[in-house]
């Protein structure tokens, strides 16, 4: 799915159906990291506090469930009414819409590009939204003016349940493996070890290479002295880098 020339063909969207067709929300959804702070003289009477996530690319991602790629269609916006705060985490929700933040807003949480390097999280403005990032800004009083909506159900598996004799449904949690594996073995070194820093390192390359060749980036090749575009790996899905 990270190849989105191939996929932007009459075979390819072909192939890929509905997803395809909608690739593009996913992508102008992406902004990548953004990490900034200011700070001016010295403030020695607030209390300030840092909240991070815990190894957060890993821990992130090892809860992410496999796209449904055949059980992915525009939805009618009416219908998010109705949805529960667990259904927006649950599966790929990505929504066209104009948005307006009331004005005594502190912090907006959508991020809109004001040119090509730079975005800024107005009060109004337009944007993708996914359904975390829908649900967050519902939660500050954000208004809606949803122009579409596309979903993607989660692929699940299911086990008979002996007890209550029903088929159980769990969603397919493709990283949540090899992440528990990777964080298990750093966990036996110390913080500040070369170990630690190797596999925290690897965790972070597969997100990178979840998110390669979204970003239109090039790279400086040292073989042929000159730079090249950085391409898709099997690994990069636009769907799940969102």
């Amino acid at each position: 799915m990270g190849n989105a020339d191939e996929i932007q063909t009459p075979k390819g969207l072909f192939a890929s159906r509905e997803v395809g067709a909608h690739l593009s929300y996913f992508i102008a959804n992406y902004k990548g990291g953004r990490n900034e702070s200011f700070m001016y003289g010295v403030d020695e009477e607030t209390t300030w506090f840092d909240y991070d996530l815990t190894s957060a690319y890993t821990t992130g991602m090892s809860d992410l469930p496999l796209p449904d790629y055949y059980r992915a269609s525009l939805i009618d916006p009416v219908e998010l009414n109705d949805w529960k705060p667990k259904d927006f985490l649950n599966g790929y929700l990505i929504v066209h819409t104009n948005f307006k933040f009331p004005p005594t807003t502190k912090y907006p949480s959508i991020p809109c590009y004001v040119d090509k390097t730079t975005t800024v999280y107005p009060l109004t403005g337009n944007g993708y939204l996914t359904g975390p990032e829908y649900l967050l800004a519902y939660t500050q009083g954000c208004e809606f003016d949803i122009k579409s909506a596309f979903y993607i159900h989660p692929k699940v598996k299911k086990t008979w349940n002996k007890t209550e004799e029903k088929f159980d449904e769990t969603n397919i949690k493709p990283f949540q493996a090899i992440f528990n594996d990777i964080q298990e073995k750093r966990r036996r070194y110390k913080k500040g070890t070369v170990e630690n820093a190797l596999y925290k390192e690897m965790g972070n390359s597969i997100y990178g290479n979840v998110v390669r060749g979204m970003s239109n980036k090039k790279s400086f090749d040292s073989l042929t002295g000159k730079m090249f575009r950085v391409t898709a790996t099997e690994l990069s899905n636009p769907i799940l880098a969102s």
